[in-house]
């Protein structure tokens, strides 16, 4: 919908600066669309274009069509990406910035109040994830769907560890604020840092890459990786695919934005993490298999293990 049908009150001019909150509900998240306050609609309705731009304090811009309903604006096409983002839950508070354009600024607070540490200026992409190593020849420029090969080994899980990984699939916690990046852990001399190295030395035919343990991976129900890993061998911006350790799966989902750009483990990483106990300091590797689905076979190396003792 290019235009709204709503005009302005002619008695109530614009202010330079229109401020509103909203209180993010179940059903938001639910049916992917976000109301705007009636009394905003009625006034400044006719002023606001479509598409809108929400702009957090990050500095990314998040393009969200709206429509109309019963005459209320929602927020639709767009929100839903904003909201996964930006791990939004039932009781989160935003508070709405207007001034006239197109755009509106958000802030974003939790359950207790506070703002949250925002995503991108808490990205760990060069600091805590990085490509083991450029794939082999043989898998030099392919796209995913041309990395077909059987896996050798069965995939095998008991009922009650899928019934626990469905039920936790959809399960996404809210951002916990941090106080900056900790990466103390892999500095030399430590037992992060010797963990590290011999986590490089990971060979593989397949491609892979490495996330290390810090402070966000730990603490959020997700964990980003190389944006231009997911490009290479993935075509949209969600995939389903499983985490498999020790003959055990995970039901996991891949998510990439294209905006900022980044890419995550997201619905699946947490229960990954919980039941493997992993701890600050530790290496994940995983290496990129394709059978019937896509398979990130994970190889654990433990801080603790390069302990000097």
């Amino acid at each position: 919908m290019a235009s709204c049908s709503y005009q302005p009150n002619k008695h109530s001019p614009l202010p330079t600066l229109i401020r509103f909150f909203k209180i993010i509900l179940r059903q938001n998240l639910q049916h992917g669309n976000l109301k705007i306050p009636n009394k905003f609609t009625s006034k400044y309705g006719g002023d606001v274009k479509n598409p809108v731009y929400l702009k957090p304090p990050d500095g990314t811009q998040w393009k969200v069509h709206w429509t109309q309903h019963d005459g209320d604006i929602l927020f639709e096409k767009g929100w839903k990406e904003f909201a996964v983002y930006y791990s939004l839950h039932h009781g989160h508070l935003l508070r709405f910035e207007y001034n006239g354009t197109s755009c509106f600024e958000v802030h974003i607070f939790d359950m207790s109040g506070l703002e949250i540490h925002y995503p991108f200026n808490n990205r760990i992409d060069d600091d805590s994830v990085e490509t083991l190593k450029d794939p082999p020849p043989q898998f030099q420029g392919l796209q995913r769907k041309r990395l077909k090969k059987p896996l050798s080994l069965s995939l095998p899980s008991t009922s009650k560890q899928l019934r626990i990984a469905t039920e936790t699939r959809d399960v996404e916690m809210p951002i916990i604020p941090s106080v900056g990046h900790r990466l103390d852990a892999f500095v030399p001399g430590t037992c992060g840092f010797r963990c590290l190295e011999e986590a490089r030395k990971f060979n593989s035919e397949y491609p892979s890459f490495i996330i290390k343990l810090v402070k966000n991976t730990l603490e959020r129900s997700r964990a980003n990786f190389k944006a231009s890993f997911y490009r290479k061998y993935f075509d949209n911006k969600e995939q389903a695919i499983e985490i498999r350790y020790r003959g055990k799966l995970w039901p996991a989902k891949l998510l990439y934005y294209p905006v900022v750009p980044a890419a995550y483990i997201s619905t699946g990483w947490r229960p990954f993490r919980i039941d493997n106990d992993l701890k600050f300091g530790d290496v994940c590797v995983f290496e990129l298999i394709n059978g019937e689905n896509p398979v990130l076979n994970a190889h654990i190396y433990r801080a603790n293990d390069y302990a000097i003792h």
